[in-house]
């Protein structure tokens, strides 16, 4: 994953509530089959599996945030099994065809939860976080991205 990506991601997830920490955990999971299935184009098997690896840490963070006291969730959780299953086949065979399967179903549920996230109104889930304000400003040979934090205006050193 690029630097520029993650650090995309590591911005949004700051200031996400729960519904689109799911909808950016499932982006990322897409992101690493993608980096993956790139990897096993190449045949470079070693970042092959260390994006697979990744992909299944997040499916195994997903599983441990499910809330059992609902029924969706015993569905949920034989939906990552499955994926879990064809990621280790994938990981093992250097099958990239196993990735198609997953792809639909964490496709699917990114729909789903994107839906789910429009209309949770709970604020976000860290605290204490920099406000980012960004845009972009001129240089003369440039374009430079600033952002400012409205909670931070003293920041500097005090003589």
């Amino acid at each position: 994953m690029k630097q520029e990506t993650l650090k995309d991601f590591s911005t949004r997830i700051t200031q996400a509530n729960k519904s689109e920490l799911v909808v950016i955990t499932y982006e990322i999971l897409l992101d690493s089959l993608l980096s993956a299935r790139e990897e096993c184009d190449k045949q470079d098997w070693i970042s092959y599996k260390k994006e697979l690896k990744r992909v299944q840490k997040l499916l195994h963070e997903l599983m441990g945030a499910l809330n059992f006291q609902f029924s969706l969730s015993m569905e949920l959780m034989s939906l990552y099994q499955y994926c879990g299953k064809c990621i280790v086949k994938a990981m093992y065979q250097k099958d990239c065809n196993e990735f198609n399967a997953v792809e639909g179903v964490i496709n699917r549920l990114k729909v789903a939860f994107e839906e789910v996230a429009k209309t949770d109104t709970s604020g976000p889930v860290m605290i204490n976080t920099q406000t980012i304000y960004a845009g972009l400003t001129y240089g003369k040979h440039s374009l430079n991205e600033v952002f400012v934090n409205v909670n931070e205006a003293n920041r500097g050193f005090r003589a």
